[in-house]
């Protein structure tokens, strides 16, 4: 039973931190040389291995800066998922600079929920 208890409660706690709750949330990291801005609103979950998006509800954004390169991944006009980066839409994403910006950004994304799960365990 404690067995039971255990994992419920961890299947909980992962569900609540791969979800974003409908808020916006704005994370900065900046330093003299680094400046990282990481911008999220609406509902998106990671897969299981925090590797890429698994679902983005529709009114879904996330937003990530670093050092000058940006890429922002949406549901704002439809249910699909849409891509921008520096400034140019982009229907898929097949240029090694703009996958490793999304990495980037999954990274950033999935640290910033472990941070939230941390904050709402205390």
């Amino acid at each position: 039973m404690k067995k039971l208890t255990l994992i419920l409660a961890l299947g909980l706690a992962l569900a609540i931190s791969s979800c974003n709750f409908n808020r916006e949330t704005r994370t900065e990291v900046r330093s003299e040389n680094h400046t990282e801005t990481l911008s999220t609103s609406g509902t998106i979950v990671l897969d299981k291995t925090k590797t890429k998006i698994a679902h983005m509800e529709p009114e879904s954004f996330l937003s990530y800066e670093v050092d000058g390169d940006k890429i922002a991944v949406s549901t704002m006009k439809s249910s699909t998922m849409t891509y921008e980066v520096d400034g140019e839409d982009v229907d898929k994403l097949t240029k090694e600079h703009d996958i490793k910006l999304f990495n980037q950004a999954i990274k950033a994304f999935a640290k910033q929920q472990e941070s939230k799960a941390a904050e709402a365990k205390r």
